[in-house]
């Protein structure tokens, strides 16, 4: 006669979790502001403590701490907000975001918009290459394949980095 085990399962529980910095939490702010989207939220693959996030309108934030807290990362970022971020898979510190502006489909000449990378954990973001993402779709725009980053900006084409994302070519068809 075999024997069954029965396996105990419980439900999960979610807990919510505010995006707000140290000095709002000191001032007993709530924050999460009303309208405020998060477009998109990644862990770092080589140390799953880190997550970045963008949202629409307030750039990047990131926990160190596996999601309990979450601190704004957006010095130098000046896009309005963020589409997608990606943390590169072997350098937790090395994070690109796809930088949009809010609220407009059409590119904006002069705009901040474009890909930013962080090399020191998003202490400082750099703007890489000014290309256009629209705000309002969603979806990864980027991948990894190998020592190569694809973006996938919505004017112009596939782009592609192969010196860690500093510079961008247009793939050729």
């Amino acid at each position: 006669r075999a024997m069954i085990s029965q396996q105990s399962f419980t439900s999960p529980i979610w807990q919510q979790v505010r995006k707000r910095t140290k000095a709002q939490k000191t001032a007993g702010l709530t924050g999460g502001e009303g309208w405020q989207r998060i477009m998109d939220i990644t862990y770092a693959p080589s140390n799953p403590n880190i997550a970045y996030l963008v949202t629409d309108t307030n750039q990047v934030w990131k926990s160190s701490d596996s999601g309990t807290s979450w601190e704004k990362k957006s010095s130098g970022f000046s896009a309005n907000g963020g589409l997608s971020v990606v943390v590169d898979p072997t350098n937790a510190n090395i994070a690109y975001v796809a930088g949009s502006y809010s609220g407009n489909w059409t590119e904006q000449e002069g705009t901040a918009e474009g890909i930013y990378r962080t090399a020191d954990g998003g202490a400082t973001w750099t703007k890489v290459k000014a290309v256009h993402f629209h705000h309002q779709l969603g979806g990864n725009n980027f991948a990894f394949a190998g020592s190569a980053i694809y973006a996938g900006p919505d004017t112009g084409g596939l782009l592609k980095s192969t010196n860690g994302g500093i510079a961008w070519n247009l793939v050729s068809q």
